[in-house]
């Protein structure tokens, strides 16, 4: 079961207890004033009903339920170093396209301590899919997918950038001409609005690439470590 679901069960119980009580308490009184059940009941429920609700909020104020619910937002909305953990993505293809075995594993120790207690599925579902090959010869798209996987979870600044070259990157050799010419000349703005010769030059590589040359995910990989570091 995912976190949502954790916590949409959590909230749910919490309701559900909340509103047993209530029929409780409404029951007892129906019963206790059955004399003149009507006019009255509804008429004195109405204060103890405020009570409950008070005592309820003050039990969760003094039990463990807001420290766990808060647990689990805080789980949810963590924040990563997302700059280190694409260098350390990138420094992992490195290792492993050279076969260095304790680098691999450095690497995989390093960001997997980074990730231990995140809770984001779909970097997590990223991360297993690598893990499961970098030992052997991981295909570049599994990086560039992890490394989506990052950015998609804070698109501000360089991230948006990373992310329009991987949309890009993705719509290169497609048939959609519209979606790509749309995101090229996106990815070609965000660009050159981050300036710099070294990024400019590298991104004017992966056009003339234009998908054909076998260096092209190489080069698109290299363009993103630039955006990455870019101060």
């Amino acid at each position: 079961m995912n976190d949502k679901q954790d916590m949409k069960k959590l909230l749910f119980k919490g309701v559900a207890t909340i509103v047993f009580i209530a029929i409780i308490i409404g029951a007892f009184l129906i019963i206790k004033d059955s004399d003149g059940i009507t006019g009255r009941v509804v008429k004195d429920v109405t204060p103890l009903l405020e009570d409950t609700v008070d005592n309820i909020q003050q039990v969760v104020e003094d039990s463990d339920l807001k420290e766990i619910v808060k647990k689990k937002a805080d789980e949810l909305l963590k924040p990563i170093d997302s700059k280190e953990l694409i260098t350390k993505i990138i420094e992992l293809r490195e290792h492993s396209k050279a076969d260095k075995t304790i680098g691999i594993a450095n690497s995989v120790t390093e960001i997997n301590n980074m990730l231990e207690d995140l809770k984001k599925s779909a970097i997590n579902t990223a991360w297993q899919a690598l893990v499961g090959c970098v030992f052997e010869d991981c295909k570049d798209d599994e990086y560039i997918n992890m490394i989506n996987a990052v950015v998609i979870n804070d698109l501000n600044g360089r991230n948006e950038v990373i992310y329009s070259v991987i949309e890009t990157y993705n719509f290169w050799n497609g048939k959609n001409i519209i979606y790509f010419s749309e995101s090229l000349s996106k990815t070609d703005s965000l660009i050159q609005q981050l300036g710099g010769e070294e990024l400019a030059q590298k991104w004017k590589e992966v056009i003339d690439c234009d998908g054909k040359c076998e260096s092209f995910t190489h080069k698109t990989i290299e363009l993103i470590y630039l955006i990455n570091n870019k101060e």
